[in-house]
């Protein structure tokens, strides 16, 4: 029997299912490749907030670098608060209309504006009903609010009641892919494990009390207090107060309810020794770390890195939140080739997001010209930056944040358009004002990697106010991305070129192994031909050479075509003579 089970407190009724299955969760179910996390884990920070006594939800924010959510427990007023990833108070944000009776968990996930993250707050008395606070996650800038904490209101509170058939519910999490949400409760008697009930976001908004549903449940976990689910919904956790959280690893397609019924990993945490009523868990931004914290004053916020390489892929940030930009303001002509790149911008005013007038916490205040009652409609910015020329992207993600609206071009090509009506003049209106619970948070938008290119890129934005009294405007941007080298790289060494044309050329018109690039397939599709050697000359000198070799003349590519040909000619008939001998 694995050592731990002495200090760990799981449901009688599930010992049996234990014994059977001890030597597969011998520390976390090793034989199916389980994730390990550093322990002990790293104490980053205390929170000496004295206004934070009884912390008893924790949520990292996914649009916010390096800011983490949390609340107190019942007793407190409706308000909410975020820290820096060391513990640094940044703000205290109050939400008019929502009531603190028994707030037990935060959640962040999608609501119903598309590419907005909303927090989630469950207010779980005891009894037969539980409400949920759900709220567009305002911009929070851990560098700037560090020194200087904000304390700001965040309007557009929305409260929905629920039934639930559970005595009390204090953990939560929302369901990245559609938006679904999930209460685990705290069953007092320790000997029936957690249920799971799901909401769904249609009932949102909805006259009178709707029903929850129960749809799993999970013998390995007695009383739940805390849960957290990746950004990619690959994996979600469920603790409660001893020193094992509980590790669910969700597959491609599965439902929540599906997950949450499997055997989980147990995963080494702080017991109440460290953290005497530990309540939070929370994966971080990208679902690759996690952190935990206990209720009280001035407690230690810990963090667990992630030891085995089953993490997700951490993007690149290509243009950070608060980054310096060229702008124009106070309606200043624009030339009609602003947003190209190479376009002329040395003339422009130079400022770092975010930027803008009447919120407040502007690091950069645009000038709206010499009459309130008259505003400046538009306003531009221009930035551009570097990629190493070997490097491709396979996704990127544009995350806005903009108030009232915005057309947004990415070297000379529009990517997306908020709230602005196409071909919009500098002098065109936005379409419509933002409501006040929308004019701060970050809108997330795909787009097309292959407009990433290798040296220089522009990112070019127009932003519009929708009144010309209006009152208050907004915008800073962010452009991360997942990179790799570009395919025609064959050997991995940072430029394309003569040894990467070999390999395809030994290799020609074999049938190989699809995705070993060593054999000359960077297209992936199990035979080395045409196709590769297109991708191998269609990036022919990108990356850094110690010398620099000339592009292939019309010349050369039609010799390398000719000795393609021979080669394939000369294996053919061999091939052949091989499999007649064995016939």
């Amino acid at each position: 029997m694995p050592k731990y089970l002495n200090s760990v407190h799981f449901p009688l009724r599930a010992l049996p299912a234990w014994i059977a299955v001890a030597g597969l969760l011998t520390y976390a179910a090793s034989a199916r490749g389980a994730s390990t996390f550093s322990f002990p884990p790293t104490n980053v920070g205390t929170v000496a907030v004295s206004a934070i006594d009884e912390a008893s939800g924790l949520v990292a924010s996914r649009n916010n670098s390096n800011v983490l959510w949390t609340h107190n427990d019942s007793g407190d007023t409706n308000r909410i608060f975020a820290l820096s990833t060391t513990g640094q108070l940044l703000g205290t944000y109050t939400l008019p209309g929502a009531t603190n009776t028994d707030w037990e968990d935060i959640a962040i996930g999608p609501g119903p504006e598309p590419g907005v993250e909303y927090l989630y707050i469950t207010n779980a008395s005891n009894g037969s009903n539980v409400r949920i606070t759900r709220i567009a996650e305002p911009s929070v800038y851990a560098a700037q609010q560090a020194g200087s904490p904000l304390n700001k209101n965040v309007p557009g509170a929305e409260s929905q009641t629920f039934n639930i058939t559970a005595p009390d519910v204090e953990s939560m999490f929302v369901d990245p892919l559609n938006g679904d949400f999930y209460l685990g409760s705290k069953e007092l008697s320790g000997t029936s494990g957690t249920n799971f009930f799901r909401g769904t976001q249609s009932q949102f908004g909805t006259a009178g009390t709707q029903t929850l549903s129960l749809v799993a449940n999970s013998s390995w976990i007695a009383r739940a207090n805390g849960a957290s689910i990746t950004p990619d919904g690959s994996q979600i956790f469920v603790r409660n107060q001893n020193q094992f959280a509980f590790l669910f690893d969700r597959t491609p397609g599965e439902t929540i309810a599906q997950t949450m019924v499997k055997v989980p990993q147990w995963i080494e945490v702080n017991g109440k020794s460290v953290e005497a009523n530990a309540e939070a868990i929370a994966f971080d931004a990208y679902g690759n770390n996690f952190y935990t914290f206990s209720e009280g004053v001035n407690q230690k916020l810990y963090k667990y890195t992630r030891t085995s390489n089953d993490g997700p892929a951490i993007p690149t940030t290509l243009v950070a939140a608060a980054s310096d930009w060229k702008y124009l303001d106070g309606g200043a002509a624009r030339d009609a080739n602003w947003n190209q790149p190479g376009a002329s911008d040395g003339s422009w005013a130079t400022g770092s997001g975010p930027f803008g007038f009447g919120q407040g916490n502007e690091q950069t205040v645009l000038s709206f010209g010499g009459n309130a009652s008259s505003k400046a409609v538009s306003y531009e910015f221009r930035n551009s930056f570097e990629v190493d020329s070997i490097l491709v992207a396979t996704d990127l993600t544009l995350k806005l944040l903009v108030d009232d609206g915005a057309a947004v071009f990415f070297n000379g090509t529009e990517i997306t358009r908020f709230n602005l009506g196409v071909g919009a003049a500098d002098n065109d209106l936005a379409l419509a004002p933002l409501t006040d619970s929308l004019q701060n948070t970050w809108r997330t938008y795909s787009i097309d990697p292959s407009l990433l290119l290798g040296g220089t890129n522009t990112l070019a934005i127009e932003v519009h106010t929708s009144s010309l009294s209006d009152i208050d405007l907004r915008f800073d941007a962010q452009l991360i991305g997942n990179l790799t080298n570009h395919p025609g790289d064959l050997n991995g060494d940072g430029f394309i070129g003569q040894d990467d044309l070999n390999l395809i050329l030994g290799n020609w018109g074999e049938n190989v192994t699809p995705g070993n690039s060593l054999l000359g397939d960077p297209s992936q599709d199990g035979f080395v031909g045409q196709d590769d050697l297109n991708l191998v000359l269609g990036g022919w000198g990108r990356g850094n050479a110690p010398v620099p070799i000339p592009e292939p003349s019309s010349l050369v590519l039609m010799g390398l075509a000719a000795i393609g040909m021979v080669i394939h000619r000369i294996r053919r008939p061999a091939r052949h003579a091989k499999s007649q001998s064995m016939s």
